[in-house]
């Protein structure tokens, strides 16, 4: 009986032990001030260093923090987030390199995580921050829609979500994201993210760290963390510096005659404190890393008062800074300051709380983190719209520059309050990784002397083109707008029958596919419609558009180009000339009547001078409207819109300095 007891006690013991053995050791680095390191691929200087997605060397700056996963000889190996990516290496073990914390991580932390509401690929994580700063608090925000259709609603309009990463493989594939293969510049170096990427920066367990847990942070004023000290730590570390003293001014007008002196950690707290006469309640370290962001984006100093159309006028926050109607994103900024009365610095950093406290951060709206004004997933009535920005690593960005002003001001244990969002049907987890890579999108699919149509995008899967009677093969070649995807049913392909069906299949590195159909029929030269016989001469097509360079010629040159390749063919030429707006008529197997574009010649005459210039900049202006393919033929970039961009490639072209592709 005793021996029973024994053992019925030692297995006791050995349950009550293991409850206990559960709790985990979680290492904590942080690089010390003054100090910073590249990191290697292996315990050795002489191994390689670390690089980036875009190929620069990594390197740890203080006070970045990191996971220390065991020692190795003299290093460290490290498990550490750097330009969004996760990464694992070494660096040295120095005392004065490297401030080394162990936390004990317990079961009941990680259980209080998921009592609040964050199941388990959130709880460990938030449980490690929770023992590291224990005064921080979360809030599981669960009142948002399912993952699914967050995504599908950020992704719905690629200009929602940019980013200026050489990285191609971030970028989005999606038709007007992606030409020619080429991709659109939404801004000058600004790109649409990919559906990966999107899902990437909206999934909150990637940001789940010291460095970027702020993006999560309720945005009201704090006063023991939004102190003196981290004020002017924020600033100095910020752009700020380039725009003169603070002001304020006693009158409306610009420039002010009558300032009243007062220092930028000044302005900013009376912008951003509740008082008499203000309900305005927001974070000042947020409102420095935006104007940061966004000076350091855009327009510099440009915005502080020194515009020659614009002296005295003030908009440090860009607010209204988009190109639209014909005017650059800098002058309706500047519009929009002359508007406010914002004649001082104080005046732009009191309107730009009000602005982000009225549009966001406000309990009606509830955008009161950094993610939720980037990813509009709270308020029901406006989702997925209402988002400050464009740029989809904002969130990223702004929560570092405000972790190591919190950090460098000795603030960064006291309370915080983290609103996070907990979505429904979220994947285990999300990756940027190449092997992760989702785009299964051809970048060009060829058949040479077999024109497709419509002409190729990568979007469209299904093609016809046509050959002669007398063909018995043709070669299929295409490649994968990414490189870590494979394609297949390329080479030469016999052709048996007068119908044959080719599957050209891309897989992912993720493992997804999309297949491209072709139909190819073997029919007679007269069976050829125009379409057909427009495309098998190399000429671009779209709906009732011709361009390219094999229309730049005479029309009587252009009428022997198609009456010596298709003699049953009947063609014909309104005009004298080759112009925009010229129609040529083609009647083979049916009869089609086409519009010709010359890019750049937006007036007809087949030039391209100073009468276009002066046509777009009419149409701009709203002073006289331009339509059908003289429209066309203005777009020049071919980005679907016609703007200030296309009026100054037109100029280049004009002066010799650049060039229009037809």
């Amino acid at each position: 009986m005793k021996k029973i007891t024994f053992v019925i006690l030692l297995i006791i013991s050995f349950f009550i032990m293991s409850d206990v053995m559960a709790d985990t050791t979680y290492i904590k680095g942080t690089i010390n001030a003054g100090k910073n390191t590249n990191v290697y691929s292996n315990p050795s200087t002489s191994s390689s260093v670390l690089r980036n997605d875009t190929g620069y060397i990594i390197n740890l700056n203080y006070p970045e923090t990191f996971e220390i996963l065991s020692e190795e000889n003299d290093f460290y190996k490290i498990y550490f987030q750097y330009s969004s990516f996760y990464h694992t290496g070494y660096i040295p073990k120095n005392n004065s390199l490297v401030k080394k914390e162990i936390f004990n991580i317990e079961d009941t932390t990680v259980n209080n995580m998921r009592d609040l509401g964050f199941d388990d690929t959130y709880a460990y994580k938030l449980a490690v921050l929770k023992t590291i700063n224990t005064h921080w608090e979360f809030i599981a925000v669960k009142n948002v829609p399912n993952w699914n259709s967050v995504i599908s609603g950020e992704t719905s309009d690629p200009s929602k979500n940019l980013l200026d990463s050489s990285n191609t493989a971030l970028r989005s594939t999606v038709d007007e994201a992606y030409q020619d293969g080429e991709w659109k510049n939404y801004e000058p170096g600004w790109f649409a993210a990919s559906v990966q990427t999107v899902k990437y920066y909206m999934d909150p367990r990637n940001f789940l760290n010291e460095g970027h847990i702020l993006m999560f942070e309720q945005l009201d004023f704090n006063e023991k963390v939004h102190t003196n000290s981290v004020i002017d730590i924020a600033i100095s570390k910020h752009n700020i510096s380039i725009f003169p003293s603070a002001f304020k001014c006693n009158n409306k007008t610009a420039p002010c005659n009558d300032q009243i002196p007062m220092s930028y950690r000044e302005a900013f707290i009376e912008a951003a404190k509740k008082s008499e006469g203000s309900n305005i309640n927001i974070n000042p370290i947020h409102m420095i890393a935006r104007i940061n962001l966004e000076q350091g984006w855009n327009f510099g100093t440009k915005v502080n008062g020194n515009h020659d159309d614009f002296p005295g006028y003030y908009n440090f926050f860009n607010i209204n800074a988009y190109a639209y109607d014909g005017k650059s994103a800098l002058i309706r900024a500047l519009e929009y300051a002359r508007t406010s009365e914002w004649n001082s610095p104080y005046a732009t950093i009191k309107g730009g709380a009000k602005f982000l406290y009225d549009k966001y951060t406000n309990p009606t709206t509830g955008q009161d983190t950094n993610y939720f004004q980037k990813f509009n997933v709270i308020n029901s009535s406006n989702y997925y719209r209402n988002q400050y920005m464009q740029n989809i690593r904002a969130p990223y960005t702004e929560s570092y520059s405000a972790y190591k002003s919190y950090y460098e001001g000795g603030v960064i244990q006291e309370k915080i309050v983290f609103k996070i969002p907990v979505y429904d049907g979220m994947p285990a987890f999300t990756s940027l990784s190449s092997d992760g890579n989702e785009d299964a999108t051809l970048k060009y699919l060829n058949i040479p002397g077999c024109y497709l149509m419509p002409t190729f995008t990568p979007s469209a899967l299904n093609y016809n083109c046509s050959v002669n009677k007398d063909v018995a093969s043709v070669n299929v070649s295409a490649e994968a707008t990414n490189t870590n995807a494979v394609v297949s049913g390329i080479g030469n392909v016999n052709l048996t029958t007068d119908s044959t069906t080719i599957n050209v299949v891309v897989t992912a590195a993720a493992g997804n596919t999309r297949t491209y159909n072709i139909v190819i029929k073997k029919i007679e030269t007269s069976q050829f419609t125009p379409d057909e016989i427009i495309s098998r001469l190399g000429i671009n097509i779209n709906s009732k558009f011709l361009s390219g360079n094999n229309i730049m010629t005479t029309p009587d040159n252009l009428i022997t180009l198609i009456k010596s390749n298709f003699s049953t063919a009947t063609v014909s030429l309104n005009n004298k000339k080759i112009g925009t707006g010229t129609t040529l008529t083609i009647t083979n197997n049916g009869s089609k009547t086409y519009n010709l574009v010359i890019y750049g010649d937006n007036t007809g005459d087949g030039v391209i001078d100073i009468l276009d210039l002066l046509t777009i900049q009419k149409h701009l202006l709203n002073s006289a409207k331009i339509s059908d393919s003289y429209l066309k033929a203005s777009d020049v970039n071919k980005d679907g819109k016609v703007d200030i961009l296309d009026l100054l490639t037109i100029q280049k072209y004009i002066l010799g300095t650049g060039n229009i592709s037809q």
